[in-house]
Parts: structure tokens; C-alpha cells; sequence
């Protein structure tokens, strides 16, 4: 016994096993009224692994096709699966990574490169830095160095998780702890620079911690 689905603009219409009648669906995309954010669609590019080193970043010098050493065709997949969102520099990484040390290096992953890896995918930008109380001066900065750049105006960040995997690599914070270093990180990332807005978002424990 053989369903034969056919699928037409603006319609469904399904023809079932015979002696049962046929039923049609229709489908006013015009009128639909929630918008789905392309966030939710996102990936997280952590710098550890072979995201990477070994992945996206096979260096200026290569004979891959790239661009600032970036692979053309996987700046081209995340187009065309409609990635929404990168999230960078981890997982683990991110909790220590030194951002003002690594803005452009020639062979690694900088904030200069990610932004541009952005812009070519048209994805969102989200940064994820440290989380206790020492870390919240160096983020600050950090959204400032994107977020008023002269020589890319065009460039913002508007999402910053604060910490990742806290509960874990990231310093093993008990609720009340971490929910300090967040208090205290608000107060200072959530501002407008630029005329560009800044959502924060709370970091994630390992899988199993319930803390």
C-alpha cells in the first residue's frame, strides 16, 4: 500500500489509500503572525578542538580556497543551512580566554576574524567571557573594542554570556556565588554603546549538575 505526498505552493493536499477520502491542508504563510528568531538556529565555535584549528582555519597560506584564512566552503555551508548564530570562544575556553591578547593574530582565531566570520555568514555574534567579579572590567572592554570600533562601524555585538559551564570547568560556582558574579556583571555590560543594545545571558552548567 503506497501514500503518494505531494506538496504545492501555499497547500498540502495528500492523497491516502484508496477508498479513503482525500484531505487538504492550506497554509497562509502571509498571515502568519510569530517570528521564529534565526538565533535559534545558532552553533557554538568553541576554540578548543578542531572547530578551528584543523576546521574553518586552515591560515592565509593554504591551498584551500579561503578567505583571511577562513574556508570558503564552509562559510558558504553556514550559509546555506541558514546558521543564525555563533557563539565563540567556548565551552570551557571561554571562562580564561584573554581577548585583548588575541584581537588579530595571523594563525589563530581572534575577535577581529570571528567578527568577520560573522559578517560573511550574516550570523549573530555571541560572545561568551568570564564570569566571576575580576573578569567584568576585561568584558566590559571587550564589548567596547566591537561595539565602538571606528574601523568597523558596521560591527556589533549585541548577546554576552557571562561564564560558561560554571558549574563545571568554569570554576565549580555554587548558585549563590555565580549569581553575585552575574549581578555584578549586569550592572556593568548592560548598557547601550553606540546605539547598540546589550542582552546578557546567564552561563550553563555541565550535564548532571543540578546545583
Amino acid at each position: 500500500m503506497k501514500i503518494l505526498i505531494s506538496c504545492i505552493l501555499l497547500g498540502i493536499t495528500c492523497l491516502i489509500p484508496q477508498g479513503l477520502c482525500q484531505s487538504t491542508v492550506s497554509v497562509n504563510v502571509s498571515g502568519a503572525a510569530t517570528v521564529v528568531n534565526k538565533e535559534l538556529f545558532g552553533i557554538l565555535m568553541e576554540r578548543l578542538g578542531k572547530n578551528w584549528s584543523g576546521g574553518l582555519f586552515v591560515g592565509t597560506g593554504s591551498t584551500v580556497a579561503n578567505i583571511n584564512g577562513m574556508r570558503t566552503d564552509i562559510i558558504d555551508g553556514f550559509k546555506e543551512c541558514g546558521c543564525g548564530a555563533i557563539q565563540w570562544p567556548g565551552g570551557c575556553a571561554a571562562n580564561g580566554y584573554d581577548w585583548s591578547s588575541n584581537i588579530n593574530p595571523s594563525n589563530d582565531v581572534g575577535t577581529d576574524r570571528f567578527m568577520q566570520l560573522c559578517s560573511l555568514t550574516t550570523c549573530t555574534p555571541i560572545l561568551a567571557g568570564g564570569p566571576n567579579s575580576t573578569s567584568r572590567a576585561s568584558n566590559m572592554a571587550w564589548i567596547r573594542y566591537i561595539n565602538n570600533n571606528t574601523n568597523h562601524p558596521t560591527w556589533a555585538v549585541n548577546t554576552f554570556q557571562v561564564g560558561n559551564e560554571v558549574w563545571g570547568c568554569g570554576g565549580s560556582l555554587s548558585e549563590a556565588t555565580y549569581e553575585s558574579y552575574y549581578s555584578a556583571q549586569c550592572d556593568t555590560l548592560h548598557q547601550t554603546i553606540n546605539g547598540k543594545t546589550m542582552k546578557l545571558v546567564a552561563g550553563t552548567a555541565l550535564i548532571g549538575n543540578n546545583d
